[in-house]
C-alpha cells in the first residue's frame, strides 16, 4: 500500500480522512485511484464522473459494514489550491454509491472497495415530477411546456438536488413528458439537441457535465456545458497561434498545451469509430385529446433524414438522433424542416473523416497547466505529432471529451496523469490561409517560419517507450 502524499487531500463529509494508517480510527486513503469521466461521442447520454478508491479501516467501523458508507460525500482536494473550504477547485465531488470489503495479500481484511460518483448519478436517477406552474400544469404530465422551456424552470428543479445552475442552450419546442415515464432531467436535456440562433439549429457538439472547479463553494457542484467546435479560423504561423482577429491564443492555456509536455502513448493510429452518411431526426407530434384529463397527446411519429455524405462507404451507418422537438399544429417555426443541420453535417464530415490520435497523456511533471487535471471537456490545437506529413487526417483541432484521471504519487511522471479520450473539433471556417494571410499576421514569427497548416499539428517529444 502507498499512502497518500501532501499534494492531494480526501475528505468524506467535508472532513479530511488521514493520508495514511493511524490511531485515529479516521478512513486512511490509499493509492493510486482513479476518476472516469466523460463519453465517447459528443452526443451520447451524458455520464457521471465516477472515483475508485480503496480506503483503510483499522477501527472496524465501516469494515463490518461497509454498506453504511453508501451516500456518504466523497471530494478530491488538491492542496496547491487556496481557499479554506474543501470544494473549493476540487477535482472530485459526489456521493458514494457503492462499497465493499476487499481483503489483500496480507490478509488485511480492513479495506474498503469504494466508487463514488457525482452529482450527475442523482440528476440522472431523479425522476420526481417537474416545478410546473399553475398556469400551465395538465393533468399527467411531468412537464407542461408549452413553445420554449425557460432557465428558471431548469434551476428551480436542480437547486433542489443541491446543484448550481446558470446556463443551458435555448430550447425550443421542447416535448413534454408523461410523469408515468419517469423522466429525468438530465434525459430532457441529453434529448434536446436544439439551439437557436437566427433559426433553431442541430447541435452536437454540447458537452455536459457537472463541474467542481469553482472559487466559490456556493457555486460548486455546478451543472454546465462546453461546445466542442471553434467559431473562428485559426491560423498557425511559426510559434504563435493566431485567430482571424489577429488575436493570439498561445497565451490561452485552455488551448494550447506545450507539446513537450504532452505524451501519447503507443504508436497506432486509430480510424473513426463509425461512418455516418445519413443523419434522421426523430421527432413529435401534438394532437388535441381529452383522454385521462389530458388536455393534449403527444406522439413520437415523426422523422426526417438528412444525407451527410454524397458517396456510400464501407461501413456507413445511419445516425438516429431523438432531438425532443415537437411540430405544432399552425406553426410554422415548430415545422421540423426548419431545423439547420448543416453544423450538424458538418460535425460528422469531420469525425468521418478525422483519423484517430493515439491516447494523449498530460503528466504533471510535464505540463504544469492544471486545466488538463480536471474532469472537464476541454477543447485545445495539440501542436506536434509524428504523423503530420505522412497522415494529413489527423491534422486540426481536438476535444477532450472523455478521460481517466489518476493520483499515483510513485509514478515517475508526476503523481497526476489524465489519459483523454479526443474528438475532432470543427471550425465554423473553412480555407486554406494564403501569403498574405500569413505575412499579415501580428506575431513576431518571419514568414519563413510560418511552416504551419490551417489547423497543423507538428512533432510531438516522447512517445511511450520512445527515449528520444
Amino acid at each position: 500500500m502507498t499512502s497518500i502524499v501532501d499534494t492531494c487531500h480526501v475528505y468524506m463529509d467535508l472532513i479530511q480522512l488521514a493520508d495514511s494508517p493511524d490511531d485515529t480510527g479516521r478512513l486512511a486513503v490509499e493509492t493510486p485511484f482513479t476518476i472516469s469521466w466523460g463519453v465517447k461521442h459528443p452526443w451520447d447520454e451524458s455520464t457521471p464522473a465516477v472515483l475508485s478508491i480503496n480506503l483503510t479501516d483499522l477501527s472496524g467501523r465501516y469494515s463490518r459494514s461497509p454498506g453504511d458508507l453508501i451516500g456518504h460525500r466523497l471530494t478530491i482536494k488538491p492542496e496547491y489550491q487556496d481557499g479554506e473550504s474543501p470544494v473549493v477547485s476540487s477535482i472530485f465531488d459526489g456521493y458514494i454509491t457503492r462499497a465493499s470489503n476487499t481483503v489483500d495479500r496480507d490478509g488485511n481484511a480492513s479495506r474498503i472497495s469504494v466508487s463514488a460518483s457525482d452529482r450527475l448519478y442523482v440528476l440522472r436517477t431523479d425522476t420526481r415530477q417537474g416545478p410546473n406552474t399553475d398556469a400551465g400544469t395538465s393533468n399527467g404530465w411531468q412537464w407542461w411546456i408549452t413553445g420554449s422551456s425557460t432557465e428558471e424552470q431548469y434551476e428551480q428543479w436542480m437547486k433542489y438536488d443541491g446543484i448550481a445552475h446558470f446556463s443551458q442552450p435555448y430550447f425550443k419546442y421542447p416535448l413534454p413528458y408523461d410523469a408515468a415515464d419517469k423522466v429525468s432531467i438530465i434525459d430532457v436535456f441529453d434529448s434536446t439537441k436544439t439551439a437557436r440562433d437566427t433559426t433553431p439549429f442541430l447541435d452536437l457538439t454540447i458537452i455536459r457535465y457537472v463541474r467542481t472547479r469553482q472559487t466559490d463553494p456556493a457555486r460548486v457542484p455546478a451543472y454546465t456545458w462546453q461546445r466542442m467546435i471553434w467559431d473562428w479560423e485559426i491560423i498557425l504561423t511559426g510559434p504563435s497561434i493566431i485567430d482571424d482577429d489577429g488575436y493570439d491564443i498561445d497565451a490561452d492555456d485552455f488551448t494550447y498545451p506545450d507539446p513537450g509536455r504532452v505524451r501519447v502513448i503507443g504508436d497506432q493510429l486509430a480510424s473513426t469509430d463509425q461512418l455516418y452518411t445519413v443523419l434522421e431526426l426523430k421527432y413529435a407530434h401534438r394532437y388535441d385529446s381529452t383522454e385521462n384529463g389530458r388536455k393534449y397527446t403527444f406522439q413520437r411519429d415523426g422523422s426526417r433524414s438528412v444525407r451527410i455524405g454524397s458517396q456510400a462507404r464501407e461501413g456507413d451507418t445511419v445516425l438516429n438522433l431523438d432531438i425532443n422537438w415537437t411540430e405544432y399544429a399552425n406553426n410554422a417555426d415548430s415545422i421540423v424542416s426548419n431545423i439547420d443541420t448543416s453544423q450538424a453535417i458538418k460535425a460528422l464530415t469531420e469525425s468521418n473523416n478525422r483519423t484517430r490520435l493515439p491516447t494523449i497523456r498530460f503528466e504533471s511533471a510535464r505540463n504544469k497547466n492544471w486545466n488538463y487535471y480536471y474532469p472537464d471537456p476541454l477543447g485545445f490545437i495539440l501542436p506536434g505529432t509524428k504523423w503530420d506529413d505522412t497522415v494529413p487526417s489527423v491534422i486540426g483541432a481536438w476535444g477532450m471529451i472523455g478521460g481517466t484521471i489518476t493520483y499515483d504519487p510513485t509514478n515517475p511522471y508526476g503523481a497526476w496523469t489524465q489519459e483523454t479520450t479526443l474528438w475532432p473539433i470543427p471550425t465554423m471556417t473553412d480555407g486554406q490561409p494564403t501569403c498574405a494571410d500569413l505575412t499579415a499576421m501580428d506575431s513576431d514569427a518571419t514568414f519563413a517560419d510560418a511552416t504551419w497548416r490551417l489547423g497543423a499539428l507538428r512533432y510531438v517529444s516522447k512517445i511511450e517507450g520512445d527515449n528520444q
